[in-house]
């Protein structure tokens, strides 16, 4: 695996909507579904990107986890899904599903509960940095905001960088 891209720190744990399962399963209707088919390493009834926060801390089952950014995918998802069309389809979706960082290790097993330990209202949503990738104009304010966030990855950090450089 890709250290670069895939997993460390930063991305040590992929969370993703079970709600929007259903979405995809009328956009891909002979696709085998089951839990997991994004990768993720939790399906998380409820969870919503454009109201979880950067730096946002979850309790999970006997874990605790930051929410440090949104996936952008890689052609690994289109192996998925036989089709390398679904990397077009995803971004343009708005459904990426959330990376974070493991603060604690522990336990976390079908049923458990999601409870949200502390809020970072004052950073932006995993919505919002999600929007800058596929955004065909980006918003500078946003960018500025993003580059000087701490709870942020450092690999977004670096793409966003590039990004504020060519606005």
């Amino acid at each position: 695996m890709n250290k670069k891209v895939h997993g460390g720190i930063d991305k040590s744990c992929y969370l993703y909507s079970a709600d929007h399962y259903e979405f995809w399963k009328q956009k891909y209707p002979d696709l085998d579904w089951y839990w997991g088919t994004f990768g993720e390493n939790l399906s998380v009834a409820g969870l919503a990107e454009n109201k979880m926060h950067i730096g946002d801390v979850l309790e999970i089952g006997e874990s605790i986890i930051k929410i440090t950014q949104p996936r952008i995918p890689c052609y690994k998802l289109g192996v998925r899904f036989g089709s390398q069309d679904i990397i077009k389809a995803f971004l343009e979706a708005g459904r990426p599903g959330i990376y974070a960082k493991v603060l604690k290790e522990g336990f976390v097993k079908k049923g458990d509960q999601v409870y949200l330990l502390e809020r970072q209202s004052n950073n932006l949503t995993v919505a919002q940095i999600f929007d800058q990738f596929t955004a065909s104009k980006r918003d500078k304010l946003i960018i500025i905001k993003a580059l000087q966030d701490t709870d942020l990855a450092t690999s977004m950090i670096k793409d966003l960088k590039r990004f504020g450089e060519s606005i």
